[in-house]
């Protein structure tokens, strides 16, 4: 009886072998490329990304962007002059990003792809030579209004005669549009700043009260709360870290009444 060994059973390890063999068979006989991939995003054009918020990068690429079929970014069809970013959501299972709650508008300033207007190149030898469209401007604008900044982005014309491009946002194109089309851009430029006209009419009348500093003033009180409502939306999902005292909100800014006693 002492001379009797007792072999350990390899019939677990055996099963072991097998099922990882199979296992391995399986993975390795499905085709290349087969399994899922999420979806990579569209990236913004390059300079689109150095000046427009980063907040904005991702619902804009999402709403104007397509990936094309060279693997190029294309922009969608059926564009719209304004685009406004996705709202917060009612509830949220964990601390949300701030991304959302302080986003900003897109103005799509591109008359000659949403509407199709006749621009003629202004220079006498093209002798009124239309333009054609010439793709994206490389740069975004942020625009001034008179309770929070939106962004603002445009196309390039070009005329093929002598190759001189414009942009869709100067004078030469505006000044070629109808009354229609001309009132819906409603934004004063200069070379580093921009502002919308909103802002310009309340300087209109001239009085006791109404200097210049007004408009300064008058944006810091209606564009604070409104930035406030976005710090008020956020807090709740947010970390317990963050709390009003810290981020030095008056009580009475977060209260919606409260523009409705600016004058």
């Amino acid at each position: 009886m002492a001379d009797l060994q007792v072999s350990a059973p390899v019939l677990t390890s055996t099963t072991a072998v097998t099922s990882s063999t199979e296992l391995s068979g399986i993975v390795s006989t499905a085709p290349s490329g087969s399994l899922l991939q999420a979806p990579s995003a569209v990236p913004l054009p390059r300079l689109w990304a150095e000046t427009l918020p980063p907040e904005d990068h991702k619902w804009i690429a999402s709403r104007l962007f397509k990936m094309g079929s060279k693997g190029k970014p294309e922009l969608r069809d059926n564009l719209q002059l304004w685009y406004y970013p996705p709202q917060p959501a009612l509830t949220y299972n964990q601390a949300p990003a701030p991304d959302r709650f302080f986003c900003h508008s897109l103005l799509l300033w591109m008359p000659y792809k949403l509407w199709r207007v006749k621009v003629l190149c202004p220079n006498p030898a093209c002798g009124q030579h239309q333009l054609t469209g010439g793709g994206l401007h490389k740069r975004a604008r942020q625009v001034l209004d008179i309770d929070r900044m939106y962004n603002m982005v445009t196309e390039t014309l070009i005329c093929t005669k002598c190759k001189a491009s414009h942009v869709s946002w100067s004078q030469t194109v505006l000044q070629q549009l109808d009354l229609g089309h001309r009132s819906e851009f409603r934004v004063i430029l200069t070379q580093k700043y921009a502002c919308d006209i909103r802002v310009i009419r309340l300087l209109r009348e001239r009085g006791l009260g109404n200097s210049p500093t007004r408009g300064p003033l008058h944006h810091s009180v209606c564009g604070f709360p409104q930035w406030t409502w976005g710090v008020a939306d956020h807090l709740p999902g947010a970390p317990s870290t963050y709390s009003c005292a810290k981020l030095q909100v008056a009580p009475h800014c977060l209260q919606p009444g409260h523009l409705d006693k600016v004058e």
